[in-house]
């Protein structure tokens, strides 16, 4: 594949950063994939995810939101959910505006998922979802990862940060505050926003994730009442799918079929169609030298 870099520059003199990956044969696309990275992630760690998608004859664009890790604009100090759902929404729009972009899928990973069901719900032109160990119940998420629930404690009890995976350091009054105002935090708030979404939905979960639990995820897709939804399991992995090889890859192959068969589902309108019984076998598969080279360079490429 082959991978160009644009620079989304905002009225206040922001910016993100997005790039394009697309297939190195001149053969016509199949569809149009925005990738969202999980909280902490950075464009270059869905290097394999592009590559795979890029393979199999999709057109893949990807951000480092704002105040995040990565190249866009801020620290990640000041990071909260509406500053991610407001890159989604920016990066949507300039992808309708500069490249012709109205129609696409969306695949969101972690934290990004619950701004992607979110944004999902309101907005018409995304065709299809999918989420990999995607959060449902932020509140919940959260007390797991810090053994504490921080969202119960009054501002001024709060304590100045929280420490994340041991090195990054996120503001917690800001963060806290935007999750109550804005009504990130309640489980039933995704479940109502889903309730409204039309989308057909893959979200893939893994078995041993003690951030992510199979039950809320499961509440919140509703998947009794929505045929064109699936929840897929992993087995032997926890939140962290990078670190078994071997279920990264079989993610990897999984994500790819599920996004061939929304991709041929949702060729039309929109409907509320159940999913096809398997997802199909994928046409093309990057090497793993072809990945390691990957995300060599795309590693060095964004700390340039």
């Amino acid at each position: 594949m082959t991978t160009e870099e644009s620079v989304l520059r905002l009225d206040d003199g922001r910016q993100i950063v997005i790039w394009h990956s697309r297939p190195q044969s001149e053969a016509p696309l199949r569809g149009t994939v925005l990738l969202a990275p999980g909280f902490c992630g950075r464009m270059y760690s869905l290097a394999a995810t592009a590559a795979y998608l890029c393979a199999n004859g999709f057109a893949v664009y990807r951000y480092d939101p704002l105040d995040h890790r990565g190249p866009s604009s801020g620290e990640l100090a000041d990071f909260t959910m509406s500053t991610g759902r407001f890159s989604m929404d920016q990066v949507l729009d300039w992808l309708a505006r500069e490249r012709g972009v109205e129609s696409l899928g969306v695949i969101a990973t972690s934290l990004s998922a619950r701004i992607a069901y979110r944004v999902a719900s309101e907005r018409a032109k995304i065709r299809y979802l999918v989420t990999a160990v995607g959060v449902t119940d932020l509140r919940a998420t959260l007390t797991r990862v810090f053994g504490v629930d921080h969202m119960a404690s009054p501002p001024a009890e709060l304590p100045p940060t929280v420490v994340f995976e041991d090195r990054h350091h996120i503001r917690t009054l800001g963060f806290a505050t935007d999750a109550h105002e804005r009504g990130w935090n309640p489980a039933a708030t995704t479940r109502v926003e889903l309730d409204r979404a039309t989308l057909p939905i893959v979200a893939f979960i893994a078995r041993d994730d003690d951030w992510v639990l199979e039950r809320e995820v499961e509440e919140a897709l509703d998947l009794a009442n929505h045929p064109e939804r699936r929840m897929c399991k992993l087995e032997g992995s926890g939140h962290n799918l990078a670190k078994n090889p071997r279920i990264a890859q079989a993610m990897l192959r999984e994500l790819t079929g599920a996004v061939m068969a929304l991709e041929n589902c949702t060729s039309g309108e929109v409907q509320r169609a159940a999913l096809p019984p398997s997802f199909p076998a994928l046409e093309r598969e990057p090497t793993f030298e072809m990945l390691t080279t990957q995300v060599i360079a795309e590693r060095r490429r964004s700390t340039r």
